[in-house]
């Protein structure tokens, strides 16, 4: 008896032992699993945030800025675009930029030719472009910013940009053989470039500003119609032509403006420009500086008049003194016969 008590009181010692231990154990696992808990929750709520945080960003997004395109495409101080002029290496390079943005790959370079200088207005241009593997120098070290651009050459640009597989083709044209067939064969089978009507190409010819905005319109998905209704007349740059087969190119390269989307083309749609108060404000400053004009003007001829007048008395002054001197001449011959006399 005495023994089955020890026992049960051993068991019941080591019983009140093994109690707290598991209890501890319990509450550590359910405090971890707490906090796991908290912790999954906390992951969530951030994720909504970030969640919330996007849709906020696309709904300023395309409220700001829906369906834009930027203009990308200058004219000149004489208010012209010379749609039918050259274009140079530098400027397509600009032109290609501002398409394509700040894609700057993995490892960029700086491009050293002899012949380009880093304080160039369009050394990021073509920097940018030579590292994008788009455009190239030539074998000799130069790169010719100011050099028109062939047909060949803005045929190869586009192809390098577009990165198109190189078209399989027989080649039958008046390039074929030509350093560029290839770029210009995949361009013409993708349609982003066209030749003559006669069936030729010229790919050394240079390439006009025109048929230049033509291919990059094509090439970058810009608006293939323009809607010219609203379109004041006197912001269609004064040497662009409506009937000209490249006018509605020119004018999406030359403006910003939204667009929308017909079936399945890209559609003009709305001009992004000043007010026509703000156009008419702008006439008059330039009313306004053709009247100081005017007014310096007549200020320069009051001047020259003044001055003429003050010659005239100038000259008055010395026939004067020329006069008083004659007459002081004779006034000393007079004396002088006087004297003669009373000798």
């Amino acid at each position: 008896m005495k023994r089955l008590s020890t026992v049960l009181l051993a068991s019941t010692m080591a019983l009140s032992m093994i109690a707290p231990v598991a209890a501890e154990g319990v509450q550590a696992i359910n405090a971890e699993k707490t906090e796991i808990a908290q912790e999954a929750a906390k992951k969530v709520e951030e994720d909504k945030k970030e969640e919330v945080k996007e849709e906020v960003k696309e709904e300023v997004k395309e409220e700001k800025n829906p369906e834009l395109h930027e203009a990308y495409l200058k004219g000149y101080q004489d208010k012209t675009v010379k749609p039918e002029g050259k274009i140079t290496r530098e400027e397509a390079a600009a032109i290609i930029h501002r398409l394509a943005g700040d894609e700057r790959p993995t490892t960029m370079m700086m491009a050293a030719y002899k012949d380009l200088e880093q304080d160039r207005w369009s050394y990021n241009d073509i920097n940018m472009l030579v590292n994008q593997q788009i455009l190239k120098g030539y074998p000799d070290g130069t790169f010719k910013p100011a050099k028109a651009i062939t047909r060949a050459e803005a045929a190869a640009m586009f192809a390098r940009y577009s990165k198109t597989a190189p078209a399989i083709a027989v080649i039958e044209g008046d390039y074929k053989g030509h350093w560029a067939e290839t770029e210009i064969q995949t361009g013409v089978t993708k349609g982003y470039i066209k030749g003559y009507e006669d069936g030729t190409f010229k790919p050394n010819k240079e390439i006009t500003r025109a048929e230049f905005v033509k291919m990059a319109n094509k090439v970058f998905g810009r608006c293939e119609e323009v809607d010219m209704k609203d379109i004041d007349e006197k912001l269609i740059p004064s040497d662009l032509k409506k009937d000209a087969w490249y006018f509605n190119d020119m004018m999406e390269a030359l403006n910003a403006h939204t667009f929308k989307v017909e079936n399945d083309k890209k559609v003009f749609n709305e001009l992004l420009i000043q007010p026509r108060e703000e156009v008419k404000v702008e006439d008059k400053k330039e009313e306004v500086k053709e009247e100081d004009k005017k007014e310096e003007v007549k200020a320069e001829d009051k001047k020259e008049e003044v001055k003429a007048e003050d010659k005239k008395e100038e000259v008055k002054a010395e026939d004067k003194k020329e006069e008083a001197k004659a007459e002081d001449k004779k006034e000393e011959v007079k004396a002088e016969d006087k004297k003669e006399e009373t000798k």
